[in-house]
């Protein structure tokens, strides 16, 4: 474009709902083309952590009236790193129950945090004092889902959020990471992390 000046492009991203595509007329034109990326946040942040494919209108002005407009569907099937987990109490034989009914994980792209929400039986309240067990997993975006559990690669976990274990040591962090990994093959035989994790919940950096 920049050796013909009568060419002009916008980049829109779109919205795909089955077959029903919805294209916000907000143009993401100068976040995504001739962009520097050994810059920091450079480029457009695709958001979510689990993405197949995203999409993107090209309108192609030439002497400003619209020549063409095409989608363009990028895909990226891969495996991808999640964060899960299980909430439950110990009964008087000092076995496992799940204490929710449903469960959900969101990522938001640009503060790199997972929030894992769970939707208690009627039985619980969120007062209530619960053990988490913590899984570092690798799931599949495409096919069957299929997840491996990577545990293994976990060094350290402490409450709060940092961006170091230096930091968090400094900060007198606590270390939970015996806790809250439940797996005898790579950490030991934890039963989880006990807290009340009701109202804003906690929170948690994985090393």
């Amino acid at each position: 474009m920049a050796k013909n000046p009568r060419v002009r492009v916008e980049v829109y991203s779109v919205i795909v709902y089955g077959n029903a595509y919805i294209t916000p007329r907000i143009p993401i034109t100068d976040r995504i083309l001739n962009q520097d990326m050994k810059k920091e946040n450079a480029g457009f942040i695709i958001p979510g952590d689990k993405n197949t494919d995203s999409t993107y209108l090209i309108d192609t002005y030439v002497d400003d009236e619209l020549y063409s407009s095409k989608y363009l569907c990028v895909r990226y099937w891969q495996w991808y790193p999640k964060h899960e987990g299980k909430l439950f109490k110990l009964d008087e034989n000092n076995e496992k129950k799940l204490v929710y009914s449903n469960t959900s994980s969101d990522f938001d792209s640009p503060s790199k945090t997972t929030t894992i929400s769970f939707e208690l039986d009627s039985d619980y309240f969120e007062e209530d004092e619960f053990y988490f067990d913590y899984d570092f997993v690798q799931q599949k975006n495409y096919g069957d889902g299929q997840s491996v559990n990577w545990d293994v690669f976990v060094n350290k976990i402490y409450t709060g959020h940092y961006n170091s274990i230096e930091e968090a040591i400094a900060d007198n962090a606590k270390d939970v990471t015996d806790d809250i990994l439940c797996d005898e093959e790579y950490h030991g035989p934890g039963n989880g992390y006990k807290a009340v994790y009701g109202g804003e919940g906690l929170k948690f950096t994985v090393f």
